[in-house]
C-alpha cells in the first residue's frame, strides 16, 4: 500500500515494503520510477524541459549516472558539462567542452581490451587501442600509425614565424621528403638526395650556393670519412668531375690516382712527393740525407760576361740561356757573346746564375766552349764559389798550375761563350 501526503508545501511518496518501487505513469504508460534503493529510472526525457542550469546534485545514484563522481553543476543548455564522468555514453547535438578545474586532470578510462575511437558522422578518424597504439586514419599496428584518405599524407610542424610541411611521404611515387623544399629526399630504391629530388646514386648532394659536404672529425684518431671498394684493378673508388660531368681526378682501387685534367699542384713550400717507401743507399761511407722531391721549375737567364775587376766597355752583347731546376738540382745552358771588348780586370767572370751554388766551393759538372779568346784552344772548366751565382773559369798554365781566365783574354772581336753546367743549390 503506498501513500501520498504533503507538509509544508512537500510532497512525499511513500512505498510500503522495502522491495516497492514509486512508479511514474502517463495514460497507463511508465515513464519513470525510483527503486527503494534511491536509483532513478526515465525511459523518456524531453530535452525541453532541461533548459537552464540543474542544480548541484548529490545523494544516491542515478541510473547511468553516477551522482557521487559529479562535483559542480551538469549544465545541458550551454553544452557544457564541468566536473562530469559520463558511463556509458553521452551524445551533444549542440557540441560542447569537457572543462576540468585548474591543477586537475582529465581522465579518459576505458576498459582492458577495448580501444578509444573518434568518429566523425560514423567515421572513426582516431584510435587508441589497449597497448597504447595511436591510429590516425586506420587501426594501429605500429605506436604511430597514419593513413591518409587521398592526396600525400605528412606531418607538418609549424610555429609562429614558419609553418610548412616539414616531413612528407608521397604515395604516388613512394617519395619521403624533409623539408619545406624537399631538402631531404628519399626515393623506392633507397636513394638519398639533398637538394634534389631524383637521385641517380645512393646519395646525391646539391649544395646550391653551399657547401656540398663538409666532414669533420671530433675525435682524435678518428677518420673523417672512409672510402672502400668492393673491386679491384682499374676500378675507382672515387672519380671527381668538373660542371659538365668530365673526370677530373679519379682514386683506383689498385692505389693509383688518374688525373685527367689538370695539374697537381702543391700548395705549400717545402713539400713535395715522399718517396721515403724505397730503399736506402747500402754503399760503405753513404747516407741517405732526403727523400723528398719538394721543387720542378723551367726558365730562361741571361748570361752576363764581365770581370772581378770592372765592366767591360763594349757596342752591344748577346745574351741567351734556360734552366731547369729538378729539387737541389739546377741544370743551366747559355749562348753569350760582348761584341769588341775593351777594359775590365783582374778575372773573367759569367754572372746571372739563377739560383746560388750551395755553401761550399766545388766545381760543378760543366761542358763549354770559348771562341775568338787570346787563349786559343786552352782546356777550360767552371767554377762556383758558395752562396755565388757567378763563375769563374780556370786552366792549367805552362807550368800546369791552375790558373784564373785574366781579363784581357776577351780583348779581340765578338769572343763568345757556351755552355752547360750542373750544380746543387741548398
Amino acid at each position: 500500500m503506498s501513500t501520498v501526503t504533503s507538509s509544508n508545501e512537500h510532497l512525499t511518496f511513500n512505498a510500503d515494503g522495502s522491495s516497492k518501487n514509486i512508479l511514474f505513469q502517463a495514460n497507463g504508460t511508465q515513464k519513470a520510477s525510483i527503486s527503494s534503493a534511491g536509483l532513478f529510472t526515465s525511459t523518456t526525457i524531453d530535452a525541453t524541459v532541461l533548459t537552464g542550469t540543474l542544480p548541484a546534485i548529490s545523494g544516491a545514484n542515478l541510473t547511468n549516472l553516477p551522482a557521487t563522481d559529479i562535483s559542480g553543476k551538469l549544465n545541458l543548455s550551454g553544452g557544457t558539462m564541468t566536473g562530469t564522468v559520463i558511463s556509458p555514453s553521452f551524445t551533444s547535438t549542440a557540441g560542447g567542452t569537457f572543462t576540468t578545474a585548474a591543477g586537475n586532470d582529465l581522465n579518459i578510462v576505458y576498459p582492458d581490451s577495448r580501444s578509444l575511437f573518434i568518429k566523425e558522422a560514423g567515421t572513426t578518424h582516431v584510435t587508441i587501442d589497449n597497448t597504447g597504439q595511436v591510429g590516425i586514419g586506420k587501426t594501429p599496428i605500429r605506436a604511430l600509425d597514419i593513413k591518409q584518405a587521398s592526396g600525400d599524407p605528412g606531418v607538418r610542424l609549424e610555429s609562429a614565424s614558419y609553418s610548412m610541411d616539414v616531413l612528407t611521404l608521397r604515395n604516388s611515387n613512394g617519395r619521403l621528403d624533409v623539408g619545406p623544399t624537399s631538402g631531404i629526399t628519399i626515393i623506392q630504391n633507397g636513394r638519398t638526395g639533398i637538394n634534389h629530388t631524383s637521385p641517380e646514386a645512393r646519395l646525391e648532394i646539391h649544395g646550391g650556393s653551399e657547401t656540398g659536404l663538409y666532414v669533420k672529425s671530433t675525435v682524435a684518431g678518428e677518420y673523417p670519412a672512409v672510402f672502400q671498394s668492393a673491386s679491384t684493378g682499374t676500378v675507382p673508388i672515387t672519380d671527381f668531375r668538373n660542371s659538365g660531368g668530365t673526370s677530373i681526378m679519379k682514386v683506383i682501387s689498385d692505389g693509383d690516382v688518374n688525373i685527367g685534367t689538370g695539374n697537381l699542384v702543391i700548395g705549400t713550400s717545402g713539400k713535395g712527393i715522399d718517396f721515403s717507401v724505397t730503399s736506402n743507399t747500402s754503399a760503405p761511407l753513404a747516407s741517405m740525407s732526403n727523400e723528398l722531391l719538394d721543387d720542378y721549375e723551367e726558365g730562361s737567364w741571361s748570361p752576363y760576361i764581365t770581370t772581378n775587376g770592372g765592366v767591360y766597355t763594349t757596342t752591344s752583347r748577346s745574351m741567351s740561356g734556360f734552366y731547369t731546376k729538378i729539387g737541389r738540382q739546377v741544370t743551366c745552358h747559355w749562348s753569350a757573346s760582348i761584341t769588341t771588348p775593351t777594359g775590365g780586370s783582374g778575372a773573367v767572370r759569367l754572372n746571372n746564375f739563377p739560383f746560388a751554388a750551395a755553401n761550399a766551393n766545388h766545381t760543378p759538372t760543366t761542358s763549354m766552349q770559348w771562341g775568338r779568346t787570346t787563349l786559343g784552344g786552352s782546356p777550360m772548366y767552371g767554377m762556383m764559389g758558395g752562396n755565388s751565382s757567378q763563375m769563374w773559369f780556370e786552366y792549367s798554365n805552362s807550368n800546369g798550375n791552375p790558373t784564373q781566365m785574366p781579363a784581357g783574354a776577351m780583348n779581340q772581336t765578338t769572343p763568345y761563350h757556351n755552355g752547360q753546367v750542373t750544380y746543387y743549390v741548398d
